[in-house]
């Protein structure tokens, strides 16, 4: 029999005195730390309301050496809204969770075998397809097993399982998982690698196998994503390519998708900026989601980090749905500029357009152009990230619901770590 409990703060503070405490003296090495991170966003329509509200992430975290080989973590989050509870005096925190709780043995990178068990953040390559959105307040955790095999001197191969849904769960009745390999192999010579002088071109070529399953009614779903990644530097240039094709079963519909990324980063005004541009490609078919009435013909990203490619007024989330599983393509720049003592002031400018446009009066989704201003824990005493958004909706976007007007989206973000 499973229970659910309900008095949750007070069972997480004490699981965390617990493991601190539970570890031999002798071996004990324990460090606390934390953070908060309230922020402000409003977001403004041209045709309709302008919400504003103030989120906030608490985290304390605790890390714990067992032995030379074995360590615990152990992050509790509470993640809300200003002004979300009942009242006053509503402590329920409903929004209090185990964000992570894992014990890692081995050394990643050092290690010939690393395990990784528990509650966990996981990320790969850029994140496009399973990654930590960390602009999220609550951000992605996953329940399982990682496993790290050193590849030679310098390779890495991470095989994974977690367990994203579980059908005995009181909340739940059916299940979900995700399944992968990811390897890394470097390119190039290791003093390069290392930040040494290089003629030649270094970086890594990643390739994986991501296989992910959901038993949530009869018509499940059976996807397997198979992919590769290659970042590269030569001279002053840095050029980054990625592609993937997606096949299997959705909702009971055969599945057939691909995806391409490019993207080449070069500096400018001597060092002190860059200029990126960029292309994704993510297929799209309109005529089988009006079949199948599912995008079977769109790449889905996953639980990729769409904030961080996609725009940062966070239209696009859910790329199938959003674009009624027409796919998205987007055409992008970006200017970086560094300032003070590591901050960014840096510039977007995005163009959407979908994929399969077939029936509609245009392609474009919307244009976008993101400003924004980062500064640094060295000279305020804090993370400090400013940005405003303008969104210009296109026909395409009008069309199909995912950009209905033209908006404006503004943020301020301050984050405090100990």
């Amino acid at each position: 029999m499973i229970m659910r409990l309900h008095h949750r703060p007070a069972l997480w503070t004490m699981a965390i005195a617990v493991a601190a405490t539970a570890i031999p003296l002798s071996a004990q090495d324990v460090d606390w730390s934390g953070g908060i991170r309230p922020r402000f966003e409003a977001r403004a329509f041209d045709d309709g309301p302008t919400p504003t509200f103030v989120s906030m992430r608490t985290r304390i975290e605790l890390r714990a050496v067992v032995n030379p080989y074995a360590r615990i973590f152990v992050q509790v989050q509470d993640a809300r809204l200003w002004g979300d509870e009942t009242g006053v005096k509503d402590g329920s925190a409903d929004q209090l969770d185990l964000h992570q709780a894992y014990l890692d043995v081995g050394h990643r990178g050092e290690s010939p075998l690393f395990l990784r068990a528990g509650r966990q953040e996981a990320e790969w390559a850029e994140a496009r397809l399973v990654g930590t959105p960390t602009f999220s307040q609550i951000g992605n955790a996953y329940d399982g097993v990682l496993a790290a095999i050193r590849l030679g001197e310098r390779g890495m191969l991470d095989l994974f399982g977690y367990q994203l849904r579980e059908a005995e769960a009181p909340i739940h009745s059916s299940d979900r998982a995700l399944f992968g390999a990811w390897a890394e192999l470097p390119l190039g010579t290791a003093e390069a690698s290392a930040g040494g002088a290089s003629e030649g071109p270094t970086g890594s070529l990643q390739l994986f196998a991501l296989h992910d399953r959901d038993n949530l009614d009869r018509r499940a779903t059976r996807r397997t994503t198979l992919g590769a990644y290659l970042l590269g530097d030569l001279g002053p240039l840095s050029a980054r390519i990625e592609g993937a094709l997606q096949r299997g079963d959705l909702q009971g519909f055969d599945l057939s998708a691909d995806m391409l990324n490019g993207r080449v980063t070069l500096p400018v005004f001597e060092r002190r900026g860059d200029l990126t541009i960029w292309y994704d490609r993510y297929s799209g078919d309109a005529d089988a989601f009006a079949t199948d009435g599912a995008p079977t013909g769109a790449f889905d990203d996953l639980f990729g980090r769409n904030h961080r490619f996609l725009g940062f007024a966070d239209l696009f989330g859910d790329v199938p749905a959003a674009t009624r599983g027409r796919g998205i393509q987007d055409v992008a720049l970006r200017l970086g500029w560094g300032v003070l003592d590591g901050g960014r002031l840096g510039a977007d400018l995005h163009r959407f357009l979908v994929t399969d446009d077939a029936g509609l009066a245009g392609g474009t989704l919307a244009d976008e152009l993101d400003l924004f201003l980062r500064l640094p824990t060295t000279w305020t005493g804090f993370d400090l990230l400013a940005g405003v958004s303008a969104v210009w909706a296109g026909d395409a976007g009008r069309a199909l619901g995912a950009v209905p007007s033209d908006q404006f989206y503004g943020y301020l973000q301050l984050d405090a770590v100990f």
